[in-house]
């Protein structure tokens, strides 16, 4: 019988999910009960001569809320960029997290939000703060529906995050209908402040925030600590976030204040308060008075 499984593939994607999350791929080796060294095999030259790989399929798809389906026919190996990897892995989690009932979706019967022409519309409710929405999208000329997704973060208006022209039913009963082949298929939308800051706690309470020992893992208690302050306006001492961590802020936070600019793509840690929600708007490091005011993005 001919070997259908593209085993190289789905060696190459739990190499790449793995990598991503920071994983140790002999741990997901042993949870799968496979041999050491298995991945390495299949990924090689002689891939398509090991044995099934039912058990390890399973294991990944539960470690990283990615769909079977996913790790067979897709390619992350080619999503090089990490916004657009940790934005497919959104999309995955969110799947699969439906397709166990661990999150709900209501029918959303409102125009207020997506003003393109659409048939039909779901919500869920993610927590207090944090909604997602998710419209079909009727097209005159076009044989298939697309798809577009928001997420609408605190207070803020929803945001669109990504547009969807996909061939498939015209209706969905299921959001695997409309997540298929999302990743070949998605425009990317410019996503907000608001809308990230949600994708990424989103991402975090579900276990799926990188695992390594970046800065941004490092500073995940002042994360903590700023998304459980109700105030708009937040105030810490130097020495007040250096409790909250458990650690001595580097001394480049002591003399420097571009340290504390609300940079994410130059400084890894700043996510700590801008994925909590907050901005910095003033810093004072002279050595009276060294404290950073925090304030909630509208």
């Amino acid at each position: 019988m001919e070997n259908r499984i593209n085993k190289k593939l789905i060696g190459e994607n739990i190499n790449a999910l793995a990598k991503y999350y920071g994983f140790k791929i002999k741990d997901i080796e042993k949870e799968a009960n496979v041999s050491p060294g298995y991945l390495s095999r299949i990924t090689g030259s002689k891939g398509a001569e090991s044995s099934p790989i039912i058990d390890l399929l399973l294991v990944a798809s539960q470690k990283f809320h990615v769909s079977i389906d996913s790790l067979v026919s897709m390619n992350f190996k080619k999503l090089a960029d990490p916004e657009k990897m940790r934005f497919q892995c959104f999309l995955e989690a969110l799947l699969t997290l439906t397709n166990r009932d661990r999150i709900k979706w209501e029918r959303y019967e409102g125009k207020d939000i997506c003003k393109e022409n659409h048939s039909a519309g779901f919500f869920c409710q993610y927590d207090k703060d944090i909604c997602f929405y998710i419209f079909e999208l009727e097209f005159d000329e076009e044989e298939y529906p697309g798809y577009t997704i928001f997420i609408s973060n605190r207070d803020s208006a929803p945001s669109q995050i990504a547009r969807y022209n996909l061939p498939g039913p015209a209706s969905y009963e299921t959001l695997s209908q409309i997540f298929e082949s999302a990743a070949s298929s998605t425009e990317f939308v410019t996503i907000s402040e608001d809308a990230d800051s949600a994708i990424r706690k989103f991402m975090y309470d579900n276990e799926l925030l990188l695992s390594d020992s970046s800065d941004e893992s490092k500073y995940r208690s002042l994360y903590e600590y700023l998304l459980q302050c109700p105030q708009k306006s937040v105030i810490l001492t130097f020495n007040q976030i250096e409790d909250i961590l458990g650690f001595p802020l580097p001394p480049s936070a002591w003399k420097h204040n571009a340290f504390w600019a609300n940079n994410v793509k130059g400084h890894s840690h700043c996510h700590s308060w801008v994925d909590a929600g907050f901005k910095t708007v003033d810093v004072s490091s002279n050595t009276i008075e060294q404290r950073v005011h925090f304030q909630r993005v509208k």
